[in-house]
């Protein structure tokens, strides 16, 4: 199933044109932080990808298909227009 998919998104023409457009004069016009974090995140996500995939319990064999984050994030929404004075 997976080669299935990687077939009819031709990832390989994908990555091929994306490290063309990368290592193009235009991508290195970008001023540096900018393609330093551009790089970064690109080159990257592999090294992210294969770190955290193995993290998640896979012994269910339908689990792969319903994949979510590793874990709940909780975020407080502070604004000073919620400030009583």
């Amino acid at each position: 199933m997976i080669e299935q998919i990687g077939m009819e998104c031709d990832f390989a023409r994908f990555t091929n044109e994306t490290d063309k457009i990368l290592g193009s004069a235009e991508a290195q016009a970008i001023d540096s932080p900018f393609r330093r974090d551009l790089l970064i995140s690109y080159l990257g996500f592999a090294v992210w990808d294969a770190v955290t995939f193995p993290m998640i319990n896979m012994q269910d064999p339908h689990e792969a298909l319903q994949l979510t984050e590793l874990h709940e994030i909780i975020v407080d929404r502070i604004s000073p227009d919620d400030a009583m004075t």
